[in-house]
C-alpha cells in the first residue's frame, strides 16, 4: 500500500514552522542537511507511480544548497518542486523491476510472457522520466521525535492552501471509473497517467469546476490502485 507524502518544500516548511509556528518561511538548508547527514530520508515513486526508490544521504552531499532550489515563485508555477531523472539511480530501479518481474511472475504464472514484458517497459519509462522526490510523513514524523522537535498545529493555517470545491464531485467520477475499469478488464492493467487524463476530461465535461492539479489527482488514482490491489477489498461473496 502506498505511504502518505509531503513534498520537499513541505517538509522545509514543516521544519520552519516548529522555530516559528507563525512564520510562512521555508528552512530549505537546513532540510539539506539533514538529508546530507542521513537524519532524514527522501525519495520518489516509480512503476506508475507503484514503486519506492529511496535516495542514498551521498547523492545529497554533492549537491550545493545554493542550486537546492524549492522555493516557489510567482513567476513560476512549476517551481518548489525538486525532481530528478529515474535514470540517475539506475542500480536501485534495476532492483525494483526486478523484484516486480517475480511478482508477476509468480502471481500469473500462465501469463509469464505478457506479465513480464510490461514491467520492463514500464521500468524503461520510469528511468527516462523525470520523478518528484517526497518525503514520507512517517519518516518525518520520526525524525522529528528522533531530535524531539515540537510541531505546533496552528489551527485554520494551511499556509494558504484551499481544499478544491471540486473534489467532492470528482470523487464520483473516480469511484465511477474504477467501477468501469474492473467490469471490463483487469486493475493490473491499469495506468495511471491514462486514467489521469480519462477521468479529468470526464469530469470537465461534466461541469465540475475547481478541480484540484493533475499531479494530485494521479497521486489519489495511484493510493487508490494500490488500496484495490491490497487484501482489504477483497470481498468474500
Amino acid at each position: 500500500m502506498l505511504e502518505e507524502t509531503i513534498t520537499l518544500r513541505e517538509a522545509a516548511r514543516r521544519l520552519a514552522r516548529i522555530r516559528n509556528p507563525k512564520g510562512n518561511n521555508i528552512e530549505s538548508s537546513r532540510l539539506l542537511g539533514v538529508m546530507q547527514s542521513g537524519d532524514l530520508k527522501a525519495g520518489f515513486y516509480v512503476m506508475d507511480g507503484m514503486q519506492w526508490i529511496e535516495i542514498p544521504s551521498n547523492y545529497w552531499r554533492d549537491i550545493d544548497s545554493r542550486k537546492f532550489r524549492i522555493g516557489r515563485r510567482h513567476d513560476d508555477q512549476k517551481s518548489g518542486s525538486y525532481a530528478i531523472k529515474g535514470a540517475q539511480f539506475s542500480d536501485q530501479l534495476a532492483v525494483v523491476i526486478h523484484r516486480v518481474l517475480k511478482q508477476s511472475a509468480a502471481t500469473s504464472a500462465e501469463h509469464q510472457v505478457g506479465a513480464m514484458r510490461d514491467p520492463l517497459i514500464t521500468g524503461l519509462d520510469s528511468a527516462a522520466k523525470s520523478h518528484e522526490v517526497l518525503v514520507r510523513t512517517a519518516e518525518f514524523d520520526d525524525y522529528r521525535r528522533r531530535q524531539g522537535l515540537e510541531e505546533e498545529k496552528t489551527v485554520g493555517s494551511n499556509v494558504g492552501a484551499r481544499r478544491k470545491e471540486g473534489w467532492r464531485e470528482l470523487c464520483s467520477y473516480m469511484a465511477a471509473y474504477f467501477a468501469a475499469f474492473q467490469r471490463n478488464r483487469a486493475i493490473e492493467s491499469l495506468k495511471i497517467d491514462h486514467a489521469k487524463d480519462e477521468i479529468l476530461a470526464a469530469a470537465k465535461n461534466g461541469g465540475v469546476a475547481d478541480l484540484p492539479k493533475a499531479d494530485t489527482i494521479k497521486e489519489q488514482i495511484s493510493k487508490a490502485k494500490g488500496l484495490l490491489e491490497s487484501d482489504i477489498f477483497k470481498f468474500k461473496i
